[in-house]
């Protein structure tokens, strides 16, 4: 048997700019605030929405308990629960509803922060609505 090793080729550089399948190191851009569009990715858009998550629910969790105080919460938590689970499902539609705007022309951050924003004053004012109006008995 033979030991010889293979010696890899470097890859032959291409004129078509589709035929490169990843986008370079991303590490050297999480600083910085102007991203280029074309290095955004699902993957990024929703890392982005799971971190917006941790603050939509901050926000949500401060709106039940400035409301119905710290020991009532505790006790209606399953109920809240169910309300929780409802708001968590509808954030879901923003990187979705942010994805039509981006492929409409609307600029990503300036979609992202619409919709973050309107979202969470939804579920609020629902929250709201909801410990208002109770509808358990």
């Amino acid at each position: 048997m033979n030991d010889e090793r293979i010696q890899e080729r470097p890859p032959a550089e291409s004129s078509n700019a589709l035929d490169y399948a990843s986008p370079p190191d991303h590490d050297r851009f999480l600083g910085s605030l102007k991203k280029p569009e074309e290095f955004i990715t699902a993957r990024n858009v929703f890392a982005v929405w799971e971190l917006l998550r941790l603050g939509y629910n901050a926000i949500l969790i401060v709106t039940v308990v400035a409301l119905l105080g710290l020991m009532t919460s505790i006790r209606m938590l399953p109920a809240l629960l169910e309300g929780a689970l409802i708001a968590n499902v509808c954030f879901c539609v923003g990187p979705v509803a942010e994805g039509y705007l981006v492929l409409l022309g609307v600029h990503r951050r300036i979609a992202r922060a619409l919709l973050f924003t309107a979202g969470s004053l939804l579920s609020v004012c629902l929250a709201i609505a909801y410990l208002s109006f109770p509808a358990w008995p």
